[in-house]
């Protein structure tokens, strides 16, 4: 049964007063660590509190955006920017708005990504969010993909992970409001570090 209007509203002020209150106890968390780098595929390493470390891997576009970047995300900062541009928590399993910690898991494609990350290779594509800042007090954080990943990486509680952006306008806006630090995709492919290569799928 749908939970009335009020009751809705106060279960989403809940959430944001425990990631406000967890923000200010917790320190900047560290960009995560480049694990590799090839002319067409990074891999970022991505610590998971009480579990072996997971992997997120960017893939070079054969004709990539000129302005296309990657955004290191503050989790928690960029949970809450999620939670202050919806008006709502969603309890269904399906949709793009934002997610109760505790009920991540009910995410329709959420199992299946749980389900591989018990796996060996424990390595997933970058994210693709973005803030859109619509006129009102709070923009919105809306994905072009990834929002599963999203979820599976909010739920275990990772403190920050890489995000693959089109636009330096919009690599800037989320940077704004959740960002640790942002580098065009082109420089990132120019760099040497040679390390053990890690396949994505």
């Amino acid at each position: 049964m749908a939970a009335v209007p009020w009751i809705a509203r106060l279960r989403h002020w809940r959430e944001v007063q425990q990631v406000q209150a967890q923000i200010h106890r917790q320190a900047i968390p560290a960009i995560p660590e480049l694990h590799s780098v090839t002319p067409n595929e990074a891999v970022w390493r991505i610590p998971v509190p009480r579990q072996s470390d997971c992997f997120l891997a960017l893939e070079k576009h054969n004709y990539p955006p000129p302005e296309e970047h990657v955004v290191f995300i503050d989790a928690t900062r960029f949970y809450l920017a999620w939670l202050k541009g919806d008006q709502y928590i969603r309890t269904s399993p399906h949709g793009d708005s934002v997610m109760a910690r505790k009920d991540m898991h009910l995410d329709y494609k959420y199992a299946n990504v749980d389900r591989y990350m018990q796996g060996s290779k424990r390595i997933l594509w970058l994210p693709e969010p973005h803030y859109l800042q619509l006129g009102g007090r709070h923009g919105r954080i809306r994905f072009t993909n990834g929002i599963t990943r999203t979820l599976w990486l909010l739920s275990h509680n990772c403190q920050a992970f890489p995000a693959r952006v089109s636009t330096h306008a919009e690599a800037v806006a989320l940077h704004n409001v959740a960002g640790l630090q942002m580098i065009c995709t082109a420089e990132l492919f120019a760099l040497t570090l040679t390390t053990n290569k890690v396949d994505a799928q």
